[in-house]
């Protein structure tokens, strides 16, 4: 891709883009105390909430309470087996990073680390909230939703990379039609959205169930439209970033200054 063949000055662009400047100020803050206990402590309550939440999605299917205001799920997206595999993925990625990092990348493989089991954590709530869509509206609810879904982040993707390739070469080179594709995107999320809404109301006889099932809609759609505009505005740029921190180190140690002992450290050196 041509994103990742940018030169050394071409790359150094990148550092203007302005959510990359509140991304950086906010990961890499100046006089910055490292706290490993409170960052181990946090890493592993998010393990523990990634292995509970199959036992709460577990205790949804088991409970044939009639009071509750919608349809409880049947079938189990979220088996405990999932989780034990994101665990395992993540302790490999962590062991991965730990393997690239240096002095000057440290904070960038721990942030990525932390990203990671945010992630997962949003993938298991979409699956548990999956449940339920299933529930009201069968296997076309489901697939209608990942489709949305799938659709939004490629075109949130593809909007900021032609912004970085707008940045750093002066031209996107691909066709100028993001804008219609991200307006008309919306136009059928709110069609869709309207739809499930209608014909919940006209297949509904309980005005509490419709209430919860649109809560649980919009949950969906709220929590995935904010990790999707976080990760691919904020993290997209972080990450480019970096990748060319490493590929050009050198050129960057230079360019900020640092001798190789405060840039890669001493473990590294050699």
């Amino acid at each position: 891709m041509k994103i990742f063949r940018a030169s050394f000055e071409q790359s150094r662009v990148i550092e203007d883009d302005q959510f990359l400047k509140w991304m950086i100020n906010d990961v890499e803050q100046p006089n910055h105390e490292d706290k490993p206990f409170l960052m181990v402590l946090l890493g592993l309550g998010m393990l523990y909430g990634i292995y509970l939440l199959p036992v709460f999605a577990q205790y949804l299917i088991n409970d044939n309470s009639e009071e509750s205001l919608i349809l409880l799920p049947e079938i189990n997206l979220l088996p405990s087996w999932l989780a034990i595999g994101e665990i395992v993925a993540f302790i490999s990625f962590w062991l991965i990073s730990a393997f690239l990092r240096r002095r000057y990348n440290s904070l960038f493989w721990r942030h990525m680390n932390v990203n990671m089991l945010v992630l997962l954590l949003m993938l298991e709530f979409n699956l548990i909230l999956l449940m339920f869509i299933q529930k009201e509206w069968g296997l076309f609810g489901v697939l209608t939703s990942i489709a949305l879904l799938l659709g939004v982040s490629i075109v949130l993707v593809k909007l900021k990379l032609g912004n970085l390739r707008l940045m750093i070469y002066g031209t996107d080179d691909k066709p100028k039609i993001t804008t219609k594709i991200v307006r008309y995107t919306f136009y059928i999320i709110g069609l869709i959205i309207i739809l499930f809404v209608v014909c919940g109301e006209l297949l509904s006889r309980n005005s509490d169930r419709l209430d919860g099932i649109i809560m649980i809609l919009l949950m969906f759609i709220a929590l995935n439209m904010m990790t999707l505009m976080l990760e691919s505005f904020f993290e997209i740029p972080y990450i480019l970033l970096n990748f060319y921190k490493y590929k050009y180190s050198e050129k960057y140690r230079i360019a900020e200054g640092k001798t190789p002992r405060e840039w890669y450290g001493p473990r590294h050196l050699k």
